[in-house]
């Protein structure tokens, strides 16, 4: 597809980016150089921290409810750019735009037992998603699981549903030497469906002494849920993050839900194993560089962590398979892969 690709930023307002944003920027970066003509709507508190390449020409968002942005303004700007596309790192869409629109699922969190929502913010995302089948030509999702979801929710969207996976930060898949490895890291929020309270739980059922030699450190949770023998760091910057999972004897992420699990590939990228969780993407994009366990059990999590204290082999063969899987989702092949998408729309008009 030729002619300039409109991105919704309004996601980047957030004052910290989670794995969302972050993995948008580094494909929208990557994009830049493949494709030149680009125009990103960000918010105005947003723009002069974005660091984005000189070629995406950035347009602040007024300060105004999104909804109302996207219903009434945003098709304005969009009628006089004319976009070959107008795409979203959300579900949300606006209403009537003159080109194709391409929305993004993540995840839905009410079809798994516990990980729904607040209901308000369920709600929202349910209307949107409802509203796509009117708006959206197509709907990336990160992984085959949020695929099959997605498509048992809403079958009128099957056929418009592409996987395309988040990819990670290059500085993740650097080489670097080998260091001694303890303890286990958990990287998230507290948001329900990370199941933070069975994991602490879990880590806590373990003898003194392993817990001693075997620290818990959860980066990016808040400090006030859990024990205060786990140790906490809400706020580290990359390079300190590849430090503490380069040095862990394994990330911990049985979560209740996942959309692609972006920490479990930046573990690979480490060389460091995963509990994750069964029947979940973690399975896929790991294999038996993880351990599975049922994310509802806490003895079951505890039985995965005395596993991986005493598998040496795991340990081993994800130092050495780990980063070679890890390389697949570099930011290049996400954004070859959204040429790829943009390019149906040419066959299309061509059929």
């Amino acid at each position: 597809m030729t002619g300039v690709v409109s991105f919704d930023g309004s996601c980047l307002g957030a004052r910290v980016f989670t794995g969302v944003e972050r993995s948008f920027l580094l494909t929208l970066r990557s994009f830049a150089r493949m494709h030149a003509r680009a125009v990103l709507f960000a918010p105005e508190s947003a723009v002069d921290r974005l660091s984005l390449p000189a070629t995406i020409d950035i347009r602040a968002i007024p300060n105004v409810p999104l909804a109302i942005w996207r219903r009434l303004l945003l098709p304005r700007e969009l009628l006089q750019l004319r976009p070959a596309a107008h795409w979203t790192p959300t579900t949300a869409l606006p209403p009537k735009v003159p080109c194709p629109c391409i929305a993004t699922v993540h995840e839905i969190p009410e079809l798994h037992a516990e990980a729904a929502e607040h209901p308000l913010r369920q709600l929202r995302q349910e209307r949107a998603r409802e509203h796509l089948d009117a708006r959206a030509w197509r709907v990336v999702v990160p992984s085959k699981n949020s695929a099959s979801d997605l498509a048992r929710r809403h079958p009128a969207l099957a056929g418009r549903i592409r996987v395309i996976p988040q990819p990670v930060d290059p500085r993740f898949l650097e080489h670097r030497p080998e260091t001694s490895r303890r303890g286990f890291v958990f990287v998230g929020t507290e948001r329900r469906r990370k199941n933070l309270a069975r994991i602490v739980a879990a880590w806590r059922s373990l003898p003194a002494a392993i817990r001693i030699r075997e620290p818990l450190r959860l980066i990016g949770a808040s400090r006030h849920e859990t024990a205060r023998d786990v140790i906490h760091e809400p706020g580290l910057d990359t390079d300190r993050l590849i430090t503490r999972m380069a040095s862990a004897r394994a990330v911990v992420l049985p979560s209740l839900s996942e959309g692609f699990g972006i920490p479990a590939i930046e573990a690979l990228a480490t060389g460091t194993p995963v509990l994750g969780s069964a029947g979940s993407v973690t399975a896929d994009l790991c294999g038996d560089l993880a351990v599975l366990v049922d994310p509802y059990s806490r003895d079951d999590i505890e039985r995965g962590l005395h596993r991986i204290l005493s598998d040496t082999e795991l340990g081993n063969a994800a130092r050495a398979r780990g980063p070679v899987i890890a390389r697949r989702f570099h930011p290049d092949r996400t954004a070859e892969a959204w040429l790829r998408l943009l390019a149906e729309r040419n066959v299309e008009t061509c059929a």
